[in-house]
C-alpha cells in the first residue's frame, strides 16, 4: 500500500543520499556466485553472514516498517546459492547471544515492553539450539521469540511466547541457518573485515603524533579531503591521505590515522578509511552560545538566526561566508554551500531568518559552522517551536512508534503503529492528523474535524471537544517535546502498558520516553492502497475470522439487532474448504474506507450505536469499514456505528455470529481479527454466495423387517428448494414437508434383511442440483415396539393392570419370557401383542417387568421397565417458592395472583406457589417490628399486625377453597446492599430490615442477628431459603457463619432465578453457589424460582421446584422440605427419582458405606425432550460418574456403584435442549472438613501499581493429609495467576498461602481464589471471592498514625483499633500507615514526595493493665523537630489525649505524663492549644459510667460539623441527634503568650465540641493538675463549658487538631449505610469524614462520565438531585430498592437504595459502576442527603434519543401517538409510542406502581405525554426487544388525549411525519378515509384539486403530521408556478420529490430555511408556522392580508411567537384557523394532513 508521507522540517535530501550509500555491497557486486551452507551444530554458529529460513520455506528479510519482510527461499542439498540481497543477515555471535543486522545495516530488536513487534535498535538475542534449528528469544522482561506469522504473508516479528505456544502452526520460530561459505571460526566481533576501533573521545585524548588510531563515526561534513566524523562520544576530522568519491553525508565510516591538530581542528591525519554501517546522522538542536570546543566536528541545528553579513569578496568566492546572530551571540557559516539564484544573486540576504544544520568547525579558537549540502540551510527558518498555526501534524512517540489517534478505544485515544525512516513517517492514517492552532498566548490547540482534544476536570482521558483544550510545549531535548495541559497540568503520554494515550501529571525518572513526543508535518495523506495483506479494489475475498475459524455468511432474522451468521472455513490461499452459504465479497474502495458486497445480499453494514451487522442493497456510509493492522490480521471499524455517538465499533465474532462492538478492554483479540482470502475457482458460488446445497439425513435407528420405517432429512440450501424427489430402492417416495423437515415412510412390506438404499435429488431456485444418499441397515430381528403400563406411570385403583408389550417380526412360535418383580409369568400372545393380567392384586409400590422375545432362529429382543401399582408413597409436586405481589414490588394484587394460579391450565404443571413479598413493606421505617415479632405478632406494630394478618388470611382462605393447588405465604428478608436475601416460611410473625439490629451491615451483623433469631427454639419449625446468590444481591459472605443450629433452619438455596425464558436474559442460573454452600457444610436442597415481579405466577417460564411428599398440603410440603426431598428443574415436567443405597434424595446417612449404589429413574412426558447426560456430582462439584449412552438414557433406568469416598452426592441431568435439573444430595457421614477458610488482603488500601499480598488460609480438619495441587486466581474471565505444587496441607491443620499481585486499574475488583486439593486420591475444588477497592495511586494521600510510643488504640491499650478510620479514609483515597518506629515517624514527617498530609498522635501509653508501663516512651527532640517541620510545611497534626485516670498506678516524673509529652509537641508547634492532665466526667449525662460521655454541644459554624444531624428538642437522644462519643478522655484548653491557661480564645483557635454543662474536670491521678482550675469556654452568655475538641490554624502552617480522646478509634467510628430512621451514628464518623475530605477533597464526577464508563466496578462519587422516590418515602411511587438522580450532565439509576429519599433531595453517592438488565447503574456504597433542590424539569425528548441511550437515567417526557399497549394483571404495563419523527419508543410501568389507579383515556391512536426515567431492560421481549424504555413513577405522569373528532379539533400533534410522494390517486382508493369523518369532504376536495396526494397507493394518512416539505409542495402546486430552482440547502437532495417546491418557496419568501444550509424538510409544521406560510403566500400572490382577528379570547394566546403574531391574527380574522376545545388556539400544536385539507378549502375560498 502507498505509505502516507510526511516530512520533517529538515530537508530529506541528505537522507536520500545516505540511503543510496547504504545499499549493500552485494547490490553492486558481480562475479562469483555466493553459496550459503546449512549449519546443523551449535558449535558452527559463529559470527558471519547468514540466510535464516523457517519450516514453511520462508526466509526472513530486511526491516520494512513494523515487520521483517519474508520471501520464499529454497535450498538444494543443504545449500543456498545467491540469495536475494535483502535476505542476507550479518549475525554477530557473543557469549551473551546474537546481534542481528539486516542487509541495510539496521540492527533489529523486539518492540519492547513485552509486546508483539519488531523495531530498529541495538539488542542481543538469546539463542537456543535444538534438533538442528535455532530460536532467537528476547531477554529480560521481553518474553518474546522471533517468528513468522502465516496469517500476515509469512512476515516476521517478535511474538509473545504465549501467542506462539497457543498456535505453533501459525507462528513458526525454528530457523534453519545457512552461512556464507568461507566465513566462520571462533572469532567474535570485530570480524576480520572490520578493524577494531576506539571511541572518538579516546582518539581526542591521545597525544599528537599517536599512530594508527582507528575510529568509527557518522559523516557530518565533507570538505575536500576533510571528513568530519562523529560518534556518541565526540567528533573528529579525518584528513584523508587521498581523494575519494564513495563517501556521502550521513555515511558510517571507519577511519585510521595519526592524531594531529590543525588550526584548532582535531584530526586524524593521513587517514585511510573503509565504509561501514550502523550509525545514524541526527543533529542536536543547540543555540550559538551553547556551542563549545567539545562540539567540534559534531552535527548541530541552529534555529532561527538572523543573517548579519554575507561576504563573498565581491563575487570572488564561490561559497560565501555568512555570519548569523541570535541577538546575543553570533557565528560564521564558513564557505557556505549554497546555490545561487538564476540572476547570480545569493538566495539569502542580510536580515533574513534562517535555520542552519551543519557540522561545527574551528579556526584556531573560533568556532564555525560548516555545511556539505545546500539543503542543510532552511531559508525560511524554523517556526517558533516545532509547529505553527495551521500546520497539519502527526503527534508521535518515537520511542514506541505510536501516533496519537483521534479514534478511541473506550475513553482513551488509540495509538497507530508508525515508522520513521529517513525523515519520513509512514503508517499513519487520516485520523492521526491534527490541525494546529496558535492561541496567541503561548498555548496551542490541536483539532480533528473541528474538535479540539482536551481534558475534563477529572480523569486522564483526552476526549475531543472537552473544555480544557489548551496545551503548552516543554523542551524534552533532541527535538522532542512534552505537551502539557494548561489547566490539568497533565502531560500527553503513550501509556504503553495499557496500549492507549492518556494524560498524566508526573514525568518520573525513567518514564521520560512515554512523554517525549515529536511533531511531523504532513504534506499529503493519500488513501490506503492494497498491499501487505489488504484486499484491492475489485478483489473477491471472504472475511475470515481467526476466532471463529470461519467466514461471514447470511444475515440472521433478528429485526432489532441483526447479525451475520458464520460459515466454516479452513484458512488457505486460496480457500478450498468452506461451508455452504459463505459470502464471497467483491471489494470496493471508497476513499480510505472499504466496502464488501455480494450480488445477492448487497453491502455489509453496521450503524447506530453498534451491536449489529446487516446487509443492504444500496450503498451508504453504513457500508464503509476502515481496516487497520491488528493481531496478525486486520480490524474492521464501522464508519457510522458509534456507541454514545462517540466510541468506535468494530466487527467482532461473538456467540456464533458477527456484529459490531466496542474494543475497550479487549481480552480476546482473535474475535476482532479478520483476514482476507480468495476462494478457489473450484468452489461453486452464485451471486457471491458459496452455493453447495446438501441433503442432511437425521440420525435414525436401524430398520427392522416387519415394521414401517420413517426417513427424515433436511436440505441446506441458501436459495431454497425448487424441485425435490426421493426414492428407496427403485420406488418413488411420497414426501411430507413440515417447516423444512422432509420425511417419507418405507412400508414394512418393502423392508427385507440387508440394506435399503435411499436417495434424494433436487435443484435449488438457482438451478443448482444437489443429491444425497443413505444406506439403511435392515435387521431381520424381533422388535419390542411398545410396553404397557407405560414406564414410570401409576395404576391408581387398578391393582391388576394388564402388563405386556407389542412386538413385530417374531416369526412363528417365538418364545416369550416375561417376569414381574422377578417372578416368571405366562403372557397371552396374539397378533403381535403379549399381555398378562395378574390373578391377584399386586402389592402397592414399584413393579419392574422384564421381557425377552426370542425367535425360532435364536435372535432375540429384550426390554425392562417399571411402573407403580396404586399411588406412590411420595408423589412429585411441581411449583414455585418465590414470587411477589403489590404487597411489595410485584405486579398484581395477591388476590389477582391467587386467581391466576387457580386458573392455570394443567399443561402449566403448577401444583403450589408461594408468595414472598419483601418484609420491609409490612412495617415502616422508623416504626419497625422488634425481633420478638417474628414469633409473637402481639409485639409488632399495629400497622404490621393488620397488614401481615391480611396477607396470611388471604392465602389461608384460598387454600380452604382449593384441593388441587396449594398457596404458601412467606416473606423475603432483604438487606439493601447487604449480604443477600432470604425467604422465610412458617413463622407466626414477620420482621424486616427496618429493624436496625437486623439491618446492621457492618461485618454482616444484621444477617448474623437474623440467623440468631431463626436459631431460637421458637424457630424450629421455620423454613428458610437462600435467594439468588450472586454478585448483584449478595452471596451471604460466601455462605459463612455456618453452625449446626442455623443449618437446621436453612433448607433451600436457589440455583436459578428470574422470570425470563430459560437461557435468555432475565433468567440467572447460580448452580456454582449450590456447590459452594454444600462444600461449606450447609444441608440445603436446590430450587429454581421465577421470583415473579411481573405476574404470570408459577408459569412465567419452565423452571420448577419439585417436592416429593405423601401429604399434599401446606404442612406436607413443609415436612418434605425439612427432609430435603426437593429437586430443581429447568424443564416443567421432568420427573426424577434418585436413591443411594436405597435411601431417597435428601437423606443423611450417618454411617459411611463402602460403596454408593445409585439408582436414578427419569421420565419426561414430552416426546420432543431427550436426556443427553446424567451425572453424579460430589464434593467441590466433581463428577464421580456419568451416563451418556443414548440407549441407556432412553430407557430411563440408570444405576451404578462407586466407592463412597465423598460426603454428598447429587444428580445433575442435562437434556438435549440444554435444560438442567439438579437434585438434593444424599449425604454420607459428616461433611468433608476441608477447604478455604479465608482470603485476606495484606493492605487495607490497595492501590494501582503497588504490589499487594493475598493470603489464602486453607484448612484440613480431617485425619488425613491433603495435597495442595494448585491455587488459581481469576477476575472475571481473566486468569491473574496460578500457583502449583504447593506441598502438603497436614491433617488437623491450617496453612496460609501468599500470592503477590499488582493491580493496574482503580476499580472494585473481585478476585476468585480456586484451590485444588487432593486427599486420599480424590481431588476437590474450593473457591472463595475477595473484593478489593483498588485506589488510584495518583490520587492517593497518606495519614501517618504514630505507633512508636505504644500509642493508645494503636499499639498500646485497645491496640489495633484504628481500622474503621482507615476504611473510612480509604473512601476518600486517603491511606493510613502505621508508623511503628521512631525512624518511620521521622521519615513520614520529612515527607519525601509530599504524600503525607497528616500525622495522628494518640496518647503515648503509660498503662499496662493495672500497672505503669515499663518501659514507656517519650517524644525525642528529633521527633519533635520533625513534627514541627512537617506542620510548618503545611502538614496537619492530630493530637488525641487520654484521661489521667490511666496514669494513677504509680508515680513517675510529671514531665513524662501523657499530656505533658503531647503539650511539649504542641508548644514546639507554636500552638496555644493544650491537653489537660485530667479526666472528663459527668454524674448526670453519661452512658452508664461517669467517664463514658456523649456530647452534643457543637460549633456549628466549623467545617468539621458538616452533615451532623441535630434536633434541638432532643439534643442528647441518639434517636434524633448525633452525639460525639468520648470515652476515658481529658479536657483541652488554651494557654496565653506566657504559657498560662486562659479562658480567652485567640482567633487562630476554633472550638469544635464542648462538654455538657454538667461535665467537670477531675484530677484522677492526684498530681495537682486538672480539676476545678481547668478553663471553661463560653458556649453562650452565662454558659461556660469544658472544651474537648478544637483546631488551630496558624499562619503559613498546617492545621492542628487537638482532642481529649482518640475520637477516631473503632469504638467511636462505627459507620454503616443506614436506611432506617432509628439510632443515629456517632458524630465522630462525620467529623473524621470531614477531616479526611479536607485532607483529600472528594472529586465529584459528572454523572455523564459514569454513564460513559464501560468497565464494571470503577469507583465514583457523584452528586445529583433525586428524580424518583425511595420506598421508605412512598413505596407506591418507588422502584424496587433504587432511586434515580441527575446532575447537569446526565442521570443514572442508583442501587441499592431504600430509606426515605424523595424527589428534590440532593444526595451524594459513592459507589461503583455496575449494570442490571443492561442498564448502567451505580452500585451504592454510601449515600447521604446533602441538601434540597427543585426536581429537574423533565427533558422533552424524541424516541430516537431514548432508543440510542443518550438520555439514559434522566427524567424525560416523550410525546407522540399510541401505537399499541398491553396490560398485565388488569393494569397497563407497556405502551408503544410513535413520536413526530415516526420513531417508536416504549413506555413501561412496573406492576407495583400506583396500583390504585390506571392510565386514563388510553387508546390506540390517542395522543400521549409520558414522563418518567429513561431506562433499559434487555430482558423485555428478548432477544427482539425493544430494550430502551421510559420507566413511569406514577401512572398520573401519563396524560392521554383522545383522537380528534370535530371540525378543527382534528390533529394529532405528535405522530410520524410522512413523505408526500407523487401518488396521483383519487379519494376512493384510500382505505383509511372514513366517509363519515368530519374531514372527508375537505380531503376529497383537495385531492380532486390535485393540491395533495396520498402517501402510498392506498393510504392518505389523514391523522399524520404535515411536514415543511409537504406545505411547500402544496403551495407550489397552488401557485401554478413552473419555476425549477435548485435550493442551497444541504438537506434537500437534488432528486427529492419536493426539491422544486422548496426551491420556489425559499426563493420567493414563502417558506424560509433555518439558515443557508438547512431547510428541515421533514420537520413537523405547527399551526402558527402554517399561518405564517399561508400569510406569506398571500403576500407573494399580492392578495389582501389586512384582515385581523383578536387573539386575546384564546387562553393560550401568550404562546404565539412574536414572529407569527401578525400572521395568526390574520388567520383568525379570516377564520382559516379556528380554536380547539377548551378555548385553545394551540399555536404550537402540530398540523395533521386532514386539518391542512380543511384549512386549504377555507383558504381557497378567500381568493374566490
Amino acid at each position: 500500500m502507498r505509505k502516507k508521507q510526511l516530512h520533517r522540517v529538515l530537508s530529506c535530501l541528505a537522507a536520500l543520499a545516505m540511503l543510496l550509500t547504504l545499499l549493500p555491497t552485494a547490490a553492486f557486486a558481480a562475479g562469483e556466485a555466493e553459496t550459503y551452507q546449512k549449519i546443523d551444530t551449535e558449535e558452527a554458529f559463529t559470527s558471519g553472514q547468514y540466510v535464516m529460513v523457517v519450516d514453511s520455506g520462508y526466509a526472513v528479510g530486511a526491516l520494512d516498517g513494523a515487520w521483517l519482510s519474508a520471501a520464499e527461499q529454497t535450498a538444494e542439498s543443504g545449500t543456498i546459492t545467491d540469495p536475494a540481497a535483502n535476505l542476507r543477515w550479518d549475525i554477530s555471535v557473543t557469549e551473551a547471544g546474537a546481534v542481528l543486522t539486516d542487509s541495510n545495516g539496521v540492527t533489529v530488536a523486539p518492540k519492547g515492553e513485552n509486546a508483539n513487534g519488531i523495531s530498529a535498535g541495538e539488542y542481543t538475542w538469546e539463542v537456543a539450539f535444538a534438533e538442528g534449528t535455532f530460536r532467537f528469544a528476547g531477554v529480560g522482561g521481553d518474553t518474546v521469540t522471533l517468528a513468522s506469522n502465516k496469517s500476515a504473508e509469512n512476515k516476521f516479528r517478535a511474538y509473545k511466547n504465549d501467542t506462539i505456544t497457543g498456535n505453533p502452526n501459525g507462528y513458526l520460530c525454528d530457523f534453519t541457518l545457512y552461512k556464507l561459505d568461507g566465513e566462520g571460526g571462533d572469532v567474535t566481533p570485530p570480524g576480520p573485515e572490520e578493524p577494531e576501533t576506539i571511541s572518538i573521545a579516546d582518539a581526542l585524548a591521545a597525544e599528537d603524533g599517536t599512530e594508527n588510531l582507528c575510529v568509527k563515526g557518522v559523516v557530518t561534513l565533507i570538505d575536500g579531503k576533510n571528513v568530519y566524523l562523529q560518534d556518541e562520544t565526540g567528533g573528529i576530522c579525518a584528513r584523508m591521505s587521498s581523494a575519494f568519491d564513495d563517501i556521502a553525508l550521513g555515511d558510517t565510516v571507519i577511519a585510521t590515522g595519526k592524531r594531529a591538530e590543525f588550526g584548532g581542528l582535531p584530526e586524524l591525519d593521513s587517514a585511510s578509511y573503509e565504509r561501514s554501517s550502523g550509525l545514524e546522522l541526527k543533529p542536536e538542536v543547540k543555540t550559538i552560545g551553547a556551542l563549545t570546543a567539545a562540539d567540534i566536528c559534531t552535527y548541530v541545528t541552529i534555529q532561527n538566526v538572523e543573517v548579519a553579513e554575507i561576504f563573498d569578496n565581491n563575487g570572488q568566492y564561490a561559497s560565501p561566508n555568512i555570519t548569523v546572530t541570535d541577538g546575543t551571540d553570533s557565528i560564521q557559516l564558513y564557505k557556505a554551500v549554497l546555490d545561487k539564484n538564476e540572476d547570480g544573486s545569493w538566495p539569502v540576504k542580510v536580515g533574513d531568518v534562517i535555520t542552519i544544520t551543519a557540522a561545527v568547525g574551528a579556526y584556531n579558537t573560533t568556532l564555525q559552522l560548516r555545511n556539505t549540502e545546500a539543503g542543510e540551510i532552511d531559508l525560511g527558518g524554523t517556526p517558533a517551536g516545532p509547529i505553527s498555526d495551521g500546520d497539519q501534524v502527526v503527534i508521535y512517540n518515537p520511542a514506541y512508534q505510536k501516533a496519537l489517534s483521534s479514534t478511541y478505544n473506550g475513553f482513551y485515544n488509540s495509538g497507530t503503529d508508525v515508522n520513521s525512516a529517513g525523515g519520513t513517517l509512514s503508517g499513519f492514517t487520516e485520523a492521526d492528523v491534527w490541525t494546529v492552532a496558535d492561541n496567541g498566548d503561548g498555548t496551542w490547540s490541536f483539532s480533528y474535524e473541528g474538535q479540539n482534544i482536551g481534558m475534563g476536570d477529572s480523569f486522564s482521558s483526552m476526549p475531543l471537544g472537552e473544555k480544557n483544550d489548551r496545551w503548552t510545549l516543554e523542551d524534552a531535548g533532541n527535538g522532542l517535546y512534552y505537551i502539557k495541559n494548561t489547566v490539568r497540568g497533565a502531560y500527553m503520554e503513550w501509556y504503553e502498558s495499557k496500549g492507549n494515550w492518556s494524560g498524566f501529571h508526573d514525568i518520573n525518572e525513567g518514564s521520560e520516553s512515554l512523554f517525549a513526543l515529536a511533531f511531523y508535518q504532513v504534506t499529503g495523506v493519500p488513501g490506503p492502497e492494497p498491499g501487505e495483506g489488504l484486499p484491492q479494489d475489485g478483489d473477491t475475498v471472504v472475511l475470515y475470522n481467526v476466532s471463529a475459524k470461519g467466514v461471514l455468511a447470511g444475515q440472521d432474522d433478528n429485526v432489532e439487532s441483526p447479525s451475520i451468521t458464520s460459515a466454516s472455513a479452513v484458512a488457505a490461499d486460496p480457500i478450498t474448504e468452506i461451508g455452504n452459504g459463505a459470502r464471497v465479497f467483491t471489494v470496493e474502495q471508497n476513499g480510505e474506507y472499504y466496502r464488501f458486497k455480494t450480488a445477492y445480499d448487497g453491502y455489509l453494514c453496521s450503524n447506530g450505536t453498534g451491536n449489529n451487522a446487516f446487509y443492504t442493497q444500496e450503498p451508504s456510509e453504513d457500508a464503509d469499514w476502515k481496516l487497520a493492522e491488528y493481531n496478525g490480521g486486520y480490524t474492521l471499524e464501522s464508519r457510522t456505528a458509534k456507541f454514545n455517538e462517540k466510541y468506535a465499533q468494530f466487527l467482532e465474532y461473538y456467540g456464533g455470529s458477527y456484529k459490531s462492538y466496542s474494543m475497550y478492554n479487549v481480552t480476546d483479540k482473535d474475535i476482532y481479527t479478520f483476514q482476507f482470502y480468495p476462494v478457489s475457482a473450484d468452489v461453486p458460488t452464485t451471486d457471491g454466495v458459496v452455493n453447495v446445497p446438501a441433503v442432511h439425513f437425521a440420525d435414525g435407528s436401524d430398520a427392522f423387517v416387519g415394521r414401517d420405517y420413517t426417513v427424515t432429512f433436511t436440505v441446506d440450501s441458501v436459495f431454497g428448494v425448487a424441485d425435490l424427489s426421493a426414492r428407496y430402492g427403485e420406488t418413488a417416495a411420497s414426501l411430507v414437508n413440515e417447516n423444512g423437515t422432509y420425511s417419507f415412510t418405507i412400508p414394512a412390506a418393502d423392508l427385507k434383511e440387508g440394506t435399503v438404499a435411499v436417495s434424494v435429488t433436487g435443484t435449488d431456485s438457482k438451478g443448482v442440483a444437489f443429491s444425497g444418499t443413505r444406506s439403511i441397515p435392515v435387521k431381520d430381528e424381533p422388535v419390542i415396539s411398545g410396553v404397557f403400563p407405560a414406564a414410570n406411570t401409576q395404576t391408581g385403583e387398578e391393582k391388576r393392570p394388564e402388563i405386556g408389550f407389542t412386538f413385530a417380526n417374531a416369526g412363528e412360535n417365538a418364545e416369550i419370557v416375561m417376569t414381574v418383580n422377578g417372578a416368571p409369568v405366562t403372557p397371552t400372545v396374539s397378533e403381535g401383542r403379549a399381555s398378562y393380567v395378574p390373578a391377584a392384586d399386586l402389592p402397592d409400590g414399584r413393579t419392574t417387568v422384564s421381557a425377552t422375545l426370542t425367535r425360532a432362529d435364536g435372535k432375540s429382543a429384550d426390554r425392562t421397565w417399571s411402573f407403580t401399582i396404586g399411588q406412590a408413597d411420595y408423589q412429585l409436586y411441581f411449583g414455585q417458592l418465590h414470587s411477589h405481589t403489590t404487597y411489595s414490588d410485584g405486579s398484581g394484587s395477591l388476590e389477582s395472583a391467587l386467581e391466576y394460579v387457580k386458573n392455570l391450565p394443567e399443561s402449566a404443571n403448577v401444583d403450589f406457589v408461594s408468595f414472598t413479598d419483601h418484609s420491609n413493606y409490612f412495617d415502616k421505617s422508623g416504626e419497625a417490628n422488634p425481633e420478638a415479632a417474628l414469633y409473637d405478632m402481639s409485639k409488632a406494630t399495629s400497622y404490621s399486625q393488620e397488614t401481615w394478618a391480611s396477607y396470611k388470611n388471604t392465602v389461608a382462605d384460598f387454600n380452604a377453597s382449593q384441593s388441587d393447588i396449594v398457596a404458601i405465604a412467606g416473606f423475603e428478608m432483604t438487606w439493601s446492599g447487604g449480604p443477600g436475601h432470604i425467604n422465610t416460611f412458617n413463622t407466626p410473625g414477620i420482621v424486616s430490615r427496618n429493624n436496625t439490629t437486623l439491618n446492621n451491615k457492618t461485618a454482616d451483623a444484621g444477617m448474623k442477628a437474623y440467623y440468631a433469631l431463626l436459631s431460637q427454639q421458637e424457630g424450629a419449625g421455620s423454613i428458610s431459603q437462600f435467594n439468588h446468590p450472586g454478585a448483584t444481591f449478595g452471596t451471604f459472605s460466601d455462605f459463612a457463619y455456618y453452625d449446626a443450629i442455623i443449618d437446621s433452619r436453612m433448607f433451600l438455596v436457589e440455583v436459578g432465578n428470574g422470570e425470563g425464558a430459560i437461557g435468555a436474559g432475565g433468567y440467572y442460573p447460580s448452580y456454582e453457589y449450590y456447590i459452594m454452600a454444600l462444600d461449606k457444610g450447609w444441608h440445603v436442597a436446590p430450587t429454581n424460582n421465577q421470583d415473579n415481579h411481573k405476574g404470570k405466577w408459577g408459569n412465567a417460564n419452565d423452571a420448577r421446584d419439585v417436592i416429593l411428599t405423601d401429604d399434599f398440603s401446606e404442612e406436607g410440603l413443609y415436612e418434605a422440605i425439612r427432609n430435603y426431598r426437593v429437586y430443581a428443574t429447568e424443564d416443567k415436567n421432568l420427573e426424577i427419582n434418585y436413591t443411594l443405597n436405597g435411601e431417597m434424595l435428601g437423606t443423611v446417612i450417618e454411617e459411611v458405606p463402602e460403596t454408593a449404589d445409585i439408582n436414578v429413574t427419569l421420565y419426561d412426558p414430552d416426546a420432543s425432550d431427550s436426556i443427553s447426560k446424567v451425572e453424579v456430582v460430589v464434593n467441590s462439584g466433581a463428577v464421580a460418574y456419568t451416563w451418556d449412552d443414548p440407549a441407556q438414557l432412553a430407557s430411563g433406568e440408570l444405576s451404578c456403584s462407586i466407592p463412597a469416598r465423598y460426603s454428598y452426592y447429587f444428580i445433575r441431568v442435562t437434556q438435549g435442549d440444554g435444560d438442567i435439573a439438579v437434585t438434593a444430595p444424599v449425604w454420607a457421614g459428616e461433611t468433608l472438613k476441608l477447604g478455604i477458610s479465608s482470603v485476606e488482603c495484606g493492605t487495607s488500601t490497595p492501590v494501582t501499581g503497588e504490589e499487594l499480598t493475598l493470603s489464602t488460609t486453607l484448612f484440613n480438619s480431617e485425619q488425613t493429609d491433603a495435597a495442595v495441587k494448585s491455587i488459581t486466581y481469576t477476575s472475571g474471565t481473566e486468569t491473574l495467576g496460578v500457583q502449583t505444587d504447593l506441598g502438603t496441607l497436614e491433617a488437623s491443620s491450617t496453612r496460609k498461602v501468599d500470592w503477590k499481585y499488582t493491580p493496574e486499574a482503580a476499580r472494585m475488583t473481585t478476585i476468585r481464589v480456586t484451590a485444588l486439593l487432593e486427599q486420599g486420591g480424590t481431588e476437590y475444588t474450593y473457591t472463595m471471592d475477595i473484593t478489593l477497592d483498588i485506589q488510584d495511586a495518583s490520587q492517593l494521600v497518606y495519614i501517618g498514625i504514630d505507633a512508636s510510643h505504644a500509642n493508645e488504640y494503636v499499639a498500646g491499650n485497645y491496640k489495633d483499633s484504628m481500622g474503621n478510620f482507615g476504611n473510612l479514609a480509604a473512601g476518600y483515597s486517603v491511606r493510613t500507615v502505621q508508623l511503628n518506629t521512631s525512624e518511620e515517624l521521622i521519615a513520614a514527617c520529612e515527607n519525601a514526595g509530599g504524600k503525607y498530609k497528616a500525622i495522628i498522635l494518640t496518647a503515648p501509653s503509660r498503662r499496662d493493665g493495672s500497672a505503669l508501663r515499663d518501659p514507656y516512651y517519650n517524644y525525642t527532640d528529633a521527633e519533635i523537630d520533625a513534627l514541627q517541620t512537617f506542620n510548618s510545611a503545611g502538614g496537619t497534626l492530630v493530637l488525641a489525649g487520654w484521661s489521667d485516670y490511666y496514669e494513677s498506678y504509680a508515680s513517675f516524673p510529671a514531665e513524662d505524663h501523657m499530656a505533658a509529652q503531647q503539650n511539649k509537641v504542641l508548644a514546639a508547634l507554636g500552638s496555644s492549644l493544650r491537653i489537660g492532665d485530667d479526666a472528663t466526667n459527668d454524674q448526670e449525662l453519661n452512658g452508664g459510667q461517669t467517664q463514658r460521655l456523649y456530647f452534643s454541644t457543637y460549633n456549628w459554624d466549623y467545617f468539621l460539623m458538616e452533615g451532623v444531624e441535630f434536633d434541638p428538642e432532643n439534643p442528647n437522644n441518639n434517636l434524633y441527634s448525633q452525639l460525639f462519643s468520648q470515652y476515658g478522655g481529658a479536657s483541652i484548653y488554651v494557654v496565653d503568650g506566657k504559657g498560662e491557661p486562659t479562658a480567652l480564645l485567640p482567633e487562630t483557635v476554633s472550638p469544635v465540641v464542648y462538654g455538657h454543662a454538667s461535665t467537670y474536670s477531675e484530677d484522677s491521678d492526684k498530681d495537682g493538675l486538672g480539676g476545678a482550675s481547668m478553663p471553661r469556654y463560653a458556649v453562650a452568655e452565662g454558659d461556660d463549658r469544658l472544651m474537648v475538641l478544637a483546631t488551630e490554624q496558624l499562619p503559613g502552617k498546617g492545621l492542628i487538631v487537638v482532642s481529649g480522646a482518640a475520637f477516631m478509634s473503632n469504638f467511636e467510628v462505627q459507620a454503616q449505610v443506614g436506611d432506617s430512621g432509628s439510632e443515629k451514628n456517632y458524630s465522630n464518623y462525620n467529623i473524621c469524614e470531614n477531616l479526611v475530605g479536607y485532607l483529600n477533597p472528594v472529586a465529584i464526577t459528572p454523572i455523564e462520565a459514569v454513564q460513559k464508563q464501560e468497565l464494571e466496578g470503577v469507583k465514583y462519587t457523584i452528586e445529583g438531585v433525586v428524580t424518583s422516590n425511595a420506598s421508605g418515602y412512598d413505596k407506591n411511587t418507588a422502584f424496587f430498592d433504587c432511586i434515580y438522580l441527575q446532575d447537569g450532565t446526565a442521570g443514572i439509576n442508583a442501587f441499592p437504595v431504600a430509606g426515605n429519599f424523595q424527589t428534590g433531595d440532593k444526595v451524594r453517592i459513592t459507589g461503583t459502576t455496575s449494570s442490571y438488565q443492561g442498564e448502567r447503574q451505580i452500585a451504592v456504597k454510601t449515600i447521604e442527603k446533602i441538601g434540597a433542590a427543585e426536581t429537574p424539569a423533565p427533558k422533552n425528548i424524541t424516541a430516537k434519543q431514548l432508543n440510542d441511550g443518550s438520555v439514559l437515567g434522566s427524567l424525560v417526557t416523550l410525546k407522540g401517538t399510541v401505537v399499541s399497549f398491553e396490560k398485565a394483571n388488569g393494569l397497563v404495563q407497556t405502551i408503544l409510542v410513535r413520536d413526530s419523527a415516526g420513531t417508536i419508543a416504549r413506555v413501561f410501568i412496573d406492576g407495583y406502581i400506583t396500583t390504585d389507579k390506571d392510565v386514563q383515556n388510553l387508546s390506540v391512536g390517542c395522543g400521549i405525554s409520558a414522563t418518567g426515567l429513561a431506562s433499559y431492560d434487555n430482558t423485555f421481549n428478548a432477544p427482539e426487544g425493544p430494550f430502551p424504555r421510559i420507566r413511569i413513577r406514577d401512572r398520573a405522569d401519563i396524560v392521554c388525549t383522545a383522537p380528534s373528532g370535530g371540525d378543527d379539533d382534528d390533529d394529532d400533534d405528535s405522530t410520524a411525519s410522512i413523505k408526500d410522494p407523487e401518488t396521483p390517486l383519487g379519494p376512493g382508493v384510500f382505505t383509511d378515509l372514513d366517509e363519515k369523518a368530519w374531514y372527508y369532504d375537505d380531503v376529497s376536495a383537495v385531492l380532486e384539486s390535485g393540491l395533495m396526494v396520498g402517501v402510498s397507493a392506498d393510504r392518505f394518512a389523514p391523522e399524520e403530521t404535515v411536514s415543511r416539505a409537504m406545505v411547500a409542495a402544496v403551495l407550489y402546486r397552488l401557485s401554478g408556478s413552473q419555476e425549477d430552482r435548485f435550493p442551497t440547502f444541504l438537506d434537500v437532495p437534488g432528486d427529492a420529490w419536493y426539491r422544486k417546491a422548496v426551491g420556489w418557496a425559499s426563493a420567493n419568501g414563502v417558506v424560509y430555511g433555518y439558515g443557508p444550509e438547512r431547510f428541515g424538510p421533514e420537520d413537523p409544521v405547527t399551526r402558527e408556522q402554517l399561518a405564517v406560510m399561508l400569510y406569506r403566500y398571500q403576500q407573494y400572490m399580492k392578495r389582501d392580508t389586512s384582515q385581523r382577528g383578536g387573539l386575546s379570547a384564546f387562553a393560550d394566546a401568550a404562546q404565539v411567537g412574536t414572529y407569527a403574531r401578525e400572521a395568526m391574527e390574520w388567520a383568525v380574522g379570516t377564520e382559516l384557523l379556528q380554536g380547539r376545545s377548551g378555548g385553545q388556539l394551540a399555536p404550537l400544536g402540530a398540523t395533521s394532513r386532514a386539518e391542512l385539507c380543511s384549512i386549504l378549502v377555507r383558504f381557497q375560498a378567500l381568493k374566490e
